[in-house]
């Protein structure tokens, strides 16, 4: 991975072999599918663009990947694989490889009208979970999965997105997002679905202001649990009037 002529053989061969589709991306990293539909390649810049710094950034990512999928789950995650490329122009991106999800849906993409209530009390019961392993994680580790995002539909808009005439509304939009409009948590389209989190990457920011971001997320994150919890006690109490009945 430290041989550019073997990273750049390597991009190459991916845009060649398999042409990609740009479907999504947060504020850092824009999000393509395989023209097989079979992966999801992630690019992630790297600041200074050096190989050194791609590499120590991959190897953080693969520790997170890692350290969430213990925290949540094999049920609630995915398989990322992480690797260091170089495109046509020398620019170097740390890549993440994972599994296409076909079919499967951001919660911020769902139309709620449409789930059945026995479905629904299955979505929450699943993001239930999800937040009170990501809270343990919390505990534990010191970290947390990012369970909202954020999305841009172009590269363009990505980079604007990191413009300060933005923050404010960054700002306005993390305070206020929710769990039902997640952009990193997906329902997949099977016959038991699943709420799956496909982004593992970190905290990037250190000292006072990494502190700062989880305080508030740990608040976010008890403000959702509370609120789920209270939707769960009422299922429960619907299920056991349907029983009597």
């Amino acid at each position: 991975m430290t041989n550019q002529h073997v990273i750049g053989t390597l991009f190459t061969f991916l845009a060649q072999e398999q042409p990609l589709e740009r479907i999504g991306g947060g504020s850092e990293t824009d999000v393509y599918r395989t023209d097989d539909a079979r992966y999801v390649v992630k690019l992630k810049g790297v600041e200074d663009n050096s190989v050194e710094a791609a590499l120590t950034q991959a190897r953080s990512l693969r520790e997170s990947a890692g350290r969430f999928t213990h925290y949540l789950g094999a049920e609630h995650t995915i398989p990322s694989h992480f690797l260091v490329a170089q495109d046509g122009v020398g620019k170097i991106y740390t890549v993440a490889i994972q599994p296409y999800l076909d079919q499967a849906l951001p919660l911020a993409a769902m139309d709620y009208c449409t789930l059945t209530p026995r479905k629904w009390a299955q979505v929450e019961r699943q993001l239930l979970v999800v937040l009170r392993r990501a809270l343990r994680c919390y505990k534990r580790s010191g970290h947390m999965p990012d369970l909202y995002g954020t999305f841009s539909r172009s590269v363009a808009e990505r980079r604007q997105m990191n413009t300060p005439l933005m923050w404010p509304k960054r700002v306005w939009h993390f305070f206020t997002q929710r769990l039902g409009r997640s952009h990193n948590l997906l329902l997949t389209h099977e016959a038991q679905p699943r709420i799956v989190l496909v982004d593992y990457d970190h905290v990037r920011w250190r000292g006072l202001w990494g502190r700062l971001y989880y305080t508030i997320c740990w608040l976010l994150f008890w403000r959702e649990l509370l609120v789920l919890t209270g939707w769960e006690a009422i299922w429960l109490i619907e299920e056991e009037f349907r029983a009597v009945e």
